[in-house]
């Protein structure tokens, strides 16, 4: 049985998972607050600010749960009324839908890119190739499962050190996947993320 009890100290995640927030805060502040001031603050701002998402996609993949919560569903499903009313765009969809996405399909996709290397390569081949497409329909697209897919690259790592029981086996003696892999697909998360 897993200790849930609360730890007294501060770890990377929670530097992490502040950095993000104070980074979100910092991206909404300019685009409702600065964006009628004029002048570079607001674009500064949105700019430094979207810098949080590639960290909330990689807390996504490195945390042991894909729940999607009732208050995740209707806060997305809020935030599309409150565009639709204003006469904003509705597609892509917002990134709370992306979230929703990475959180149902990160597990299946780990499954398949994992059962062999070219199942691994073939899996970043379709989310490069698919990136144009998705960011139509969502924001970040394929970006955030890629980002998401190394965070739990990370956590299975940090797991197999520790000798942890995977469900997906050890990937290294099935497959040969390496701390190698690791790099690549952070890598290929970098360059996606500049690209798009």
């Amino acid at each position: 049985m897993m200790n849930l009890r609360a730890s007294p100290y501060v770890t990377t995640l929670d530097l992490l998972k502040t950095w993000a927030v104070l980074l979100m805060v910092l991206d909404h502040a300019g685009f409702f607050f600065l964006a009628g001031i004029g002048g570079d603050i607001s674009e500064w701002c949105r700019i430094l600010g979207r810098l949080s998402v590639p960290v909330w996609f990689f807390l996504i993949g490195y945390a042991r749960t894909r729940d999607v919560s009732r208050v995740l569903i209707v806060s997305a499903a809020f935030l599309l009324v409150i565009h639709m009313v204003y006469g904003w765009f509705i597609f892509p969809l917002n990134v709370l839908f992306s979230i929703i996405v990475i959180r149902i399909v990160l597990n299946p996709v780990m499954r398949f890119m994992y059962q062999s290397r070219g199942y691994f390569w073939l899996t970043l081949f379709g989310l490069f190739i698919a990136l144009i497409p998705s960011l139509f329909w969502m924001e970040y697209g394929t970006l955030g499962l890629l980002i998401a897919l190394y965070g739990a690259a990370i956590r299975r790592d940090q797991d197999v050190q520790q000798g942890a029981c995977l469900p997906f086996g050890n990937l290294q003696e099935r497959t040969g996947q390496t701390p190698m892999d690791l790099k690549i697909l952070y890598i290929a998360a970098l360059i996606m993320f500049y690209a798009a």
